[in-house]
């Protein structure tokens, strides 16, 4: 197989693996530019675009992607699902907006609600582009303003662009608002909308569904970076933010491989002896790579390619390190789960880890500990937890099954 075929067939995945390395970039570079309270903004803003991209339609786009009808490239929708979809669109950004212009300043208010709205539209169209099965064009919306977020930071790492916040926004937000212009265009152009009898309200089930499942995950991904920010401010939320990034970013993107080739196997085929012969090879698989990844970023630091952070010692690196190490379990098990069809087991795991975190918020606010380590270590111990309720309702749930047939 060629080199061209070969990037042909996998050219969607190339786009969301250079869409990764650009915001991987552009935390490295921008992190002695800015200054700490900016670099502390900039984390924010990128940690509210992530929020909005999990949860920010309300879990109307996930029930969209499921509803929707596909035929000759065409989609079909009901009417009820396309006003959810609209609702949705308008209410998410000022929501988002207004959080935004509380914790990035630097912002202006117009481009706050630009910047949300353009984020949650393009997080649309992305999965518009899904269910037609065009996933380069997927790809694109989804990860074309990470792109230019990376030639962003390069532009103001040369010296060619004034360092603040707006820099890097403007850029980002022009990108989504065009992209968002051509989505419109094709989805008036090949979108039929169906009009749907007083029937059970199907949509709005299954839209309050998703967002509850993606609500949660969204809290478990970033209610620590919230909380340091509230509790410590800007400038350690920064610290925390960059050395979050180089620690387990590049782990969560393997382990999110893991997870949708693993979702692919295990709905062919899945039992108890094949999910625990794979926990075993991907947890020491992610081990050694935690490994190598904490020593390649020391030898980094240690010869000034990369910044050092100013709470990077061991009590807050050593927490950040087995995060990452413990995304491969984590999305295994997930997958597996989500292949048996029973999202019951998912929701018990949502709930056990929401009331754990709202015990450990609780517990650092009332007896006000001020160490960022203790915040790091919640979020091992939540990991954990949702690793074994996962494994747990996945070996249930095969059982059931296998009893069943």
């Amino acid at each position: 197989m060629s080199i061209k075929t070969l990037l042909a067939n996998h050219s969607s995945l190339l786009l969301m693996l250079i869409g990764a390395g650009s915001v991987f970039s552009a935390n490295i570079i921008l992190k002695p530019i800015f200054s700490e309270i900016q670099y502390g903004q900039y984390g924010m803003m990128m940690t509210i675009i992530f929020m909005i991209n999990s949860f920010g339609l309300f879990g109307t786009d996930q029930a969209f992607v499921r509803l929707a009808r596909i035929d000759n490239s065409n989609v079909t929708i009901s009417n009820r699902m396309l006003i959810y979809v609209l609702f949705s669109i308008s209410i998410s950004p000022i929501i988002a907006a207004t959080l935004i212009i509380q914790l990035v300043p630097d912002i202006n208010p117009i481009w706050s609600y630009l910047i949300s709205l353009g984020t949650a539209s393009t997080m649309f169209f992305y999965n518009y582009y899904r269910i037609l099965s065009k996933f380069n064009k997927s790809q694109i919306f989804g990860n074309g303003w990470k792109i230019i977020l990376g030639v962003t930071a390069f532009v103001i790492a040369s010296g060619y662009a004034r360092i603040d916040i707006m820099t890097v926004s403007i850029p980002i937000t022009v990108t989504m608002i065009f992209l968002s212009i051509y989505g419109i265009k094709d989805f008036l152009s090949n979108t039929q909308i169906k009009r749907k009898p007083r029937t059970p309200n199907r949509e709005l089930r299954l839209s309050a569904a998703f967002f509850f499942s993606l609500l949660s995950v969204s809290i478990f991904s970033n209610y620590d970076r919230l909380f340091i920010d509230h509790k410590f401010g800007a400038e350690a939320f920064g610290e925390y933010y960059y050395l979050l990034s180089i620690y387990t970013l590049p782990l969560g993107l393997i382990a999110g491989y893991v997870g949708f080739k693993s979702l692919i196997k295990y709905k062919n085929n899945i039992d108890k002896e094949m999910l625990k012969k794979d926990l075993i090879l991907t947890s020491s698989f992610f081990l050694l790579m935690g490994v190598l990844n904490y020593i390649v970023i020391e030898l980094m630091t240690q010869w000034n390619i990369i910044p050092r952070s100013q709470i990077a010692d061991w009590k807050v690196v050593l927490p950040l390190v087995l995060i990452g190490i413990t995304r491969g379990a984590l999305s295994l098990t997930s997958a597996a789960l989500g292949a048996t069809g029973n999202p019951r087991p998912i929701v018990h795991a949502n709930i056990y880890s929401l009331l754990f975190i709202l015990f450990v918020l609780f517990s650092l606010n009332m007896y006000n500990y001020t160490q960022i380590h203790l915040v790091a270590w919640s979020v091992v111990i939540i990991s954990l937890v949702r690793f074994l309720s996962y494994y747990n309702g996945s070996c249930f749930c095969i059982n059931s099954n296998s009893h069943g047939k």
